[in-house]
């Protein structure tokens, strides 16, 4: 519906936190390829000579183009309105084109760029018209368009220069979230104090065990432990020395009951002993699956993790977990914890 959820990390003092950029407003962008009779190369090498060389003014060189395109431009409005289109906005500009398509002119052309809401429905890739021959772009995603037009080249400082907060109505579990209304306002930020910074990661690993339910002939969920590197690198190897430091590690484990059974004699003293110790709960015991889930989802969102890692975490674990959840029905917004977005019932 046009909205785009970026998630990054922050500055705060010293440290780090988690945030979620709701961008809102995302247009799609499509290009009309015009037919070779519509752009002159005389009319338009003379137009653009005469702007060049200011014997027109920039608005007059732009209103001549608009006039030119009138006929592609009504063409093409009038299969947006009969799919319900009601806004948008479209303008002839030069583009570059270096694909394998012989219909549709190499080197740089004019075309006409078409913008409206994400709601409405894409046009059809195989489009064409009396005026037109082609459609590009019509069904890129709103992630690809925004990576492309705000020019991010892969993990960069981003700059926000106009956002909203509305801490009421929350979408992610990020510990700070904002509201962009304009995709332009985010820019690849070109502070020299910014780039030579790259943030830490907080890292999880998450290993579980599980027995089969040979009766429903599905796999159940027994004790999780997760292990959490708070401030990995991501640029740099990590020294031996470093792992010893303190806040560099924590852990935790949770454990339940099997269904009838009981916990060995002394199993809950030997706990309470070892999590004095340790000046924290690193052990938790849960009498069914469901608490043991919820709970594995309460320390996961206190980790506030950017990255979760395991031995065939994709193929088996998170399935496993997301499965047993759903079957002992915890709540989404409390499983949803393990993931960035808060999800709610239906």
């Amino acid at each position: 519906m046009g909205n785009l959820y970026l998630f990054g990390k922050v500055k705060t003092g010293s440290t780090y936190s988690s945030c979620c950029v709701i961008v809102k407003n995302m247009q799609r962008c499509a290009y009309a390829i015009p037919n070779a009779s519509l752009f002159h190369n005389e009319i338009i090498m003379k137009l653009e000579k005469d702007a060049e060389e200011s014997r027109i003014s920039p608005t007059a060189f732009r209103a001549k183009l608009q006039e030119i395109a009138s006929g592609l431009k009504t063409e093409i409005a009038k299969q947006l309105l009969d799919r319900n289109v009601s806004s948008f906005s479209m303008a002839p500009v030069k583009r570059k084109y270096a694909f394998e398509l012989s219909d549709i002119p190499s080197g740089e052309n004019y075309v006409l760029k078409i913008n409206y809401p994400f709601k409405d429905p894409p046009l059809p890739s195989d489009l064409k018209g009396e005026l037109f021959s082609a459609l590009l772009g019509t069904h890129n995603s709103a992630l690809e368009l925004f990576l492309v037009k705000r020019k991010i080249k892969g993990p960069s400082w981003l700059s926000v220069s106009k956002f909203s907060t509305c801490p009421a109505q929350r979408v992610s579990w990020c510990k700070f979230e904002v509201i962009v209304d304009c995709p332009k306002d985010i820019q690849v930020s070109t502070s020299s104090k910014n780039v030579a910074e790259i943030p830490p990661v907080v890292v999880t690993a998450i290993n579980m065990k599980t027995i089969v339910n040979e009766k429903q002939n599905v796999n159940e969920i027994v004790s999780a432990s997760i292990i959490c590197c708070h401030k990995a690198k991501i640029d740099t190897p990590i020294l031996a020395s470093e792992w010893m430091r303190p806040g560099m590690l924590s852990h935790f484990t949770v454990v339940r009951k099997l269904d009838g059974g009981i916990f060995p004699m002394g199993f809950a003293k030997e706990i309470n002993d070892r999590n004095s110790k340790a000046g924290s709960n690193i052990i938790s015991i849960e009498s069914s699956e469901r608490a043991l889930l919820n709970r594995l989802m309460i320390e996961l969102h206190k980790l506030d993790s950017d990255v979760l890692v395991g031995h065939n975490i994709s193929g088996f674990d998170l399935d496993v977990l997301l499965h047993r959840a759903q079957a002992c029905r915890v709540p989404s917004n409390m499983w949803s914890k393990i993931g960035r977005l808060k999800l709610c019932d239906a």
